[in-house]
């Protein structure tokens, strides 16, 4: 269980609901001491009577998860997998307690305007923008979820709630509160009691401690990412000169990492249903994009917001 104010909220519902006829408990995965749900988790989770599994791992620990990940995931994202390794530890522990069910927050963000990178946005822009998220967005926590043999339920992946998110506007979303800017209004205002109320966003690799895999050069005083301890720039360099002549380019050491054991669980590069070198293949590792508007490669994680119009670009010129 995340201690965001989406999880928070399903967590508040659930005790509303009750039935003595079914065990509600939950699940938290803490990978650093200073990681931002340590602080909500425990007291969300007594505040709705629920019986709270904490699972306390090293950095080193999560990454157990990576081979299970990758597997059924099949990707090298960094960002994919830092949050996903994570969710994949708790649905481990959920199917080991003998759960078959799980609830996640899945979708909020997407459908009320969590992420802070849109609320710069003018209205029309940010519709846009969340229209375009809602069309190609997708999560792991089903398909790990199926993996364990534990079904993954998403209230806000139904249909009858994205298309009332459809019909709210920006300001409807998203609005400033004690001089900081939120999304999710519509959330925070019905169920204004709850104790994460106000919480900004923080995604799952930050409220779980992950993030301190990568390298984080947004933050100044960040320190860098883990894989600076395990790499040399030696190795580094060896590694990426390995990759770019199987045709695929490494950005940092994370990647490297992550890349090395996604071809020890896809031998080759062989993997089944994601071609290479088709018909719409990703500039970076040259696996098929997932979709015909993407600009976000779900396998190796490069991002380009123009990159539909290079693609345009490239097959409407003329032959050299």
């Amino acid at each position: 269980m995340r201690a965001q104010l989406r999880d928070t909220l399903i967590a508040s519902l659930e005790e509303i609901a009750k039935d003595e006829a079914w065990d509600r408990e939950r699940v938290t995965v803490l990978a650093t001491q200073d990681c931002t749900d340590r602080q909500y988790a425990g007291p969300v989770a007594a505040a709705a009577g629920l019986t709270h599994h904490v699972i306390d791992v090293t950095l080193s620990g999560l990454l157990e998860e990576l081979p299970t990940c990758m597997q059924v995931l099949k990707t090298f994202d960094p960002m994919e997998l830092r949050n996903n390794i994570a969710v994949c530890r708790a649905l481990r522990e959920a199917a080991g307690l003998g759960f078959t069910c799980a609830v996640t927050g899945d979708g909020a963000d997407e459908l009320f305007g969590g992420y802070n990178f849109t609320h710069k946005l003018e209205e029309r822009a940010w519709l846009e923008s969340r229209r375009r998220t809602i069309e190609v967005m997708h999560f792991g926590s089903a398909t790990l979820g199926r993996h364990f043999g534990v079904h993954v339920a998403s209230p806000y992946l139904s249909p009858a709630i994205v298309q009332a998110a459809l019909k709210l506007s920006k300001q409807d979303c998203v609005r400033e509160h004690d001089g900081r800017v939120l999304g999710k209004w519509p959330l925070r205002l019905a169920c204004p009691e709850v104790l994460t109320c106000w919480r900004t966003k923080d995604p799952i690799e930050v409220g779980c401690g992950s993030t301190m895999l990568g390298d984080r050069p947004w933050l100044p005083s960040a320190p860098p990412g883990y894989f600076h301890e395990v790499y040399s720039d030696g190795d580094f360099e060896r590694g990426q000169r390995a990759a770019a002549e199987e045709g695929v380019e490494i950005r940092d050491r994370e990647h490297l990492h992550y890349y090395q054991v996604f071809r020890t669980v896809f031998p080759g590069g062989e993997v089944l249903g994601k071609p290479r070198f088709g018909s719409d293949p990703c500039p970076k590792c040259h696996y098929q994009l997932s979709h015909p508007q993407q600009t976000f490669c779900v396998t190796c994680g490069h991002y380009d917001p123009q990159l539909r119009d290079r693609h345009q670009a490239t097959a409407g010129a003329p032959p050299l």
